[in-house]
């Protein structure tokens, strides 16, 4: 991930369990500062967001979800999306009123 003032902050994590279209289960890891030292006092939210689709008469969906500090830069969270499909998931580190970073991705639920 990449903040505003260009400080590349790594950004690991892997998805848990997927039951669509109820439950996103995903950990996120490796929140660290410039030294090194994990981030466990940051806001970190997820924004999935799926696009309108005119053709089919669909709305454009989002759904958010704040993750917890679980110790060592890891942060947990359980997100919903409403069905099947592809999504683009926005996660978001804010500590201390300052915006560290966004990394968008896309996730596809089944």
């Amino acid at each position: 991930m990449r903040g505003p003032d260009g400080v590349v902050y790594p950004m690991k994590g892997v998805f848990h369990e997927i039951v669509e279209p109820e439950r996103l289960v995903f950990t996120s890891t490796a929140f660290e500062d410039a030294q090194g030292n994990p981030i466990d006092d940051a806001e970190v939210t997820v924004q999935f967001f799926m696009p309108a689709m005119p053709t089919m008469n669909m709305p454009a969906m989002k759904s958010d979800a704040k993750l917890a500090p679980a110790g060592g830069g890891v942060y947990r969270g359980s997100g919903q999306v409403m069905m099947a499909g592809r999504w683009d998931a926005t996660v978001t580190v804010v500590r201390r009123g300052q915006r560290l970073g966004t990394k968008q991705q896309p996730v596809v639920a089944r």
